[in-house]
């Protein structure tokens, strides 16, 4: 998702993966026509939900797959407004300033520093080979420090 001067926006991603640990920083991979992409190019800023898994019904929202009967995808989501976009009802967060956007094809490449992040500590909802799935883990971490519903900026200081 996106918030701005420019406007609210939000897309389901095919692509998400850490850049670096170091500059704490991730990218997402947007079609570059789309409005989600244009508005975080203007907005400069992006949150990445990591959705729960008993929410396929808002990833399918926000991958258009509804937008011909529901064009605004926020109306029906609950979700926490921040500066970076808004953190969807239940997702692990990531909120982002734009750093790059390389355009490859019909996509764009887009790097954020991650400013902080909010763990949900839900499992996650995948999408694989055209379906949604089910993150099962082989065993449970212990002694996690973030391993509670709280938001935190990159030196894992407690926010807001």
């Amino acid at each position: 998702t996106t918030d701005g001067v420019d406007g609210l926006a939000g897309s389901t991603v095919s692509t998400f993966i850490s850049v670096s640990t170091i500059a704490s920083s991730v990218l997402i991979s947007l079609k570059s026509v789309s409005w989600t992409s244009k508005m975080v190019v203007e907005n400069k800023v992006f949150c990445v939900n990591v959705l729960p898994e008993d929410a396929i019904q808002t990833a399918q929202v926000f991958s258009g797959l509804l937008d011909q009967t529901q064009n605004n995808r926020f109306k029906n989501v609950e979700f926490l407004p921040t500066p970076f976009g808004v953190i969807l009802s239940g997702a692990t967060s990531f909120e982002c300033v734009l750093q790059r956007t390389i355009k490859h094809g019909t996509h764009s490449v887009i790097v954020g520093d991650v400013m902080s992040i909010t763990n949900a500590s839900i499992h996650p909802l995948t999408y694989f080979d055209g379906a949604y799935h089910f993150v099962q883990p082989q065993h449970k971490l212990e002694g996690d420090p973030n391993a509670n519903n709280t938001r935190r900026n990159v030196q894992g200081q407690k926010c807001g």
